[in-house]
């Protein structure tokens, strides 16, 4: 097989590894392109497509070596941009916006470092600087949907909300099937207080992509029809799945997000001694932000979620003893008398009615069994006790919260109110509750 030939093979090995998010499959390809290396010392592909697989894996010091030899040898956009991409998942934010400029000297429209350069001028709240490379990209191609919607995100975080729905609006027109933009429209309008033109929206979105289960959720949370009870499956694991990768980073830096510290500091205020002897049930366990803190009372530590790409993210914090996918009250309705703790950070957000999830949470927990979980606070109780909200999520009632806990078998031990994380630069209010199994013992 000629060196092409092996560098053809090795390269649809990386493709379906990424694909399948398979580590296996990545590991297979950086091997390939070594081998190809062994005959051509010189394969600037060879080097670039092994740095990204390094990278992709999390070897970020072999990606950066890899990336920056194929750039002496045969310097392109998209190696620059994949050297980037290399620095800023090792941590080394000056060398990756560098890296991401020399992309763009070689190619000013290059789009991917385009978008990595303003998400990170954003995220350092360098606004004038993410509003000028947004404004200089649109200037050269005002027909590129992409641009318009990241010149709207920049508005936004400027409280310009009338230009950001204006590039929503034309990022729309541009690309019909960009979902991101048309989500973003429908939740600018609202947020402006046009709440017709926002249902309108997302009522076109789900006629535009019937299959698509946000655009049914969202319509649903707008349009004013009555709430389904709670998120569906398919919503779950189409938001999930495409988030996992960036999840951890979005949440914690972006977002300040506050509920495994709170979760923790809660647990170990009902158990001090911190003896590793409670079976815990981290259900929704997402990436696994709560397992590190769980840990130390576990003696078992279970996590479950609906989300495989999750679940993956949640496997490398070394952290569970056993990682399941499920749908939380499925899994709970399985199981008996097995779990001294259940916890959920952040999930029953995505269930309005919570009265079968408890009832279950219940049958899974022991005698002296306790709940501890958040939910976003209503800041008015709503008709039933909880809301679903034009951002896709229910809002919870403390009074309803009270009462479901009493009528599925619950008594509660403290509702203490939250900053959960930021939104738009605003804490988000929450509740985080902490219940005991009735017939427990008060401690």
């Amino acid at each position: 097989m000629s060196v092409d030939a092996s560098f053809r093979a090795a390269k649809h090995v990386h493709e379906e590894a990424v694909a399948r998010r398979s580590g296996d499959g990545l590991e297979k390809a950086r091997r390939l392109y070594a081998r190809i290396l062994v005959d051509d010392p010189e394969y600037v592909d060879a080097h670039h497509l092994m740095g990204l697989a390094a990278s992709q894996l999390g070897d970020f010091p072999a990606a950066i070596e890899s990336l920056r030899r194929a750039i002496l040898l045969g310097p392109s956009a998209d190696a620059w941009n994949n050297l980037g991409m290399a620095y800023h998942g090792s941590g080394s934010l000056a060398e990756a916006e560098d890296a991401w400029r020399q992309a763009l000297l070689l190619d000013a429209d290059h789009s991917d470092s385009v978008d990595n350069l303003g998400t990170i001028f954003k995220r350092a709240g360098r606004l004038k600087e993410a509003l000028e490379l947004c404004e200089s990209a649109l200037a050269r191609n005002p027909h590129h949907g992409p641009w318009h919607y990241n010149l709207a995100d920049v508005m936004r975080l400027l409280d310009r909300p009338s230009e950001a729905i204006l590039h929503l609006r034309r990022a729309v027109e541009l690309d019909p099937d960009d979902s991101r933009s048309r989500m973003h429209l429908g939740q600018a309008l609202w947020e402006a207080g046009d709440r017709a033109a926002a249902a309108i929206v997302f009522r076109d979105w789900m006629n535009h992509e019937p299959d698509n289960p946000i655009a049914r959720h969202m319509h649903a949370a707008v349009a004013g029809d009555a709430a389904p009870g709670r998120a569906a499956d398919d919503y779950i694991v189409h938001v999930f799945d495409k988030y996992a990768e960036d999840f951890d980073e979005h949440l914690l830096g972006d977002l300040e997000y506050q509920v495994p510290q709170l979760i923790g500091a809660r647990v170990d205020r009902e158990h001090p001694e911190r003896a590793a002897r409670l079976d815990v049930l981290d259900v929704g366990c997402g990436t696994g932000l709560c397992g590190p803190r769980l840990r130390g009372h576990a003696k078992r530590l279970v996590g479950v979620d609906l989300s495989p790409a999750m679940l993956e993210r949640a496997a490398e914090t070394n952290s569970y003893d056993e990682l399941t996918q499920a749908e939380l009250t499925a899994y709970l309705s399985r199981t008996t008398n097995s779990f001294d703790l259940v916890v959920s950070a952040d999930t029953f957000c995505y269930f309005g009615d919570l009265r079968p999830s408890l009832e279950a949470a219940g049958q899974a927990s022991r005698e002296r069994g306790e709940l501890v979980f958040t939910v976003e606070e209503a800041v008015d109780e709503p008709p039933g006790g909880f809301a679903l909200m034009p951002h896709g999520r229910y809002v919870h009632g403390a009074s309803y919260l009270q009462r479901v806990l009493t009528e599925t078998g619950w008594s509660l031990v403290s509702m203490d109110s939250v900053v959960l994380r930021k939104e738009a630069g605003a804490p988000v209010q929450g509740l985080l509750v902490y219940a005991r199994k009735n017939g427990s013992s008060n401690r």
